[in-house]
C-alpha cells in the first residue's frame, strides 16, 4: 500500500523519521502541535529546536492540522512521548482510515496506568 506517511510529533525522533522516509522515497506530512515550532520547521525547513543542522526534505509536508494528515495518509507514525500517546491519538482516530497501517514509535509506558505502548 503506498502513499503518504503521516508522523505525529516533531520532536527529534518524529522528525528524524520523517526525514529518513523521505530520503527514501516516500512521502511524508510531519505533524507539529505547536504554532511556533511548525511556523519555525516551515520557515527554515529545519528542526533547529529538536534537531538542528539537518534539512527537512521537500518531500515533507509540514503541518499543524493532524486530522488532515491522517485523513490523507495511508500510514500514521506515532513519535509522540509517551506521556501525550493516548490524548494524541484519541483527538485523531476518527480520521484513520481502517486500512491504514498505525507504527508506533513511543517508547515508555503510560504514566498513571503504566500501560504499554501497544
Amino acid at each position: 500500500m503506498a502513499g503518504t506517511i503521516a508522523i505525529l510529533g516533531a520532536g527529534a525522533w518524529g522528525t528524524a523519521l520523517a526525514i529518513t522516509l523521505a530520503r527514501n522515497g516516500h512521502d511524508a506530512v510531519l505533524c507539529a502541535r505547536r504554532d511556533d515550532l511548525i511556523n519555525d520547521l516551515k520557515r527554515a525547513r529545519e528542526n533547529s529546536a529538536y534537531l538542528p543542522g539537518v534539512p527537512i526534505p521537500e518531500n515533507v509536508a509540514l503541518t499543524d492540522s493532524w486530522t488532515d494528515a491522517v485523513a490523507s495518509s495511508t500510514t500514521v507514525v506515532m513519535a509522540v512521548p509517551s506521556r501525550f500517546a493516548r490524548a494524541s491519538i484519541a483527538n485523531v482516530a476518527s480520521a484513520i482510515h481502517d486500512d491504514s497501517i498505525i507504527v508506533s514509535a513511543t517508547k515508555g509506558v503510560e504514566e498513571g496506568s503504566l500501560a504499554t505502548m501497544s
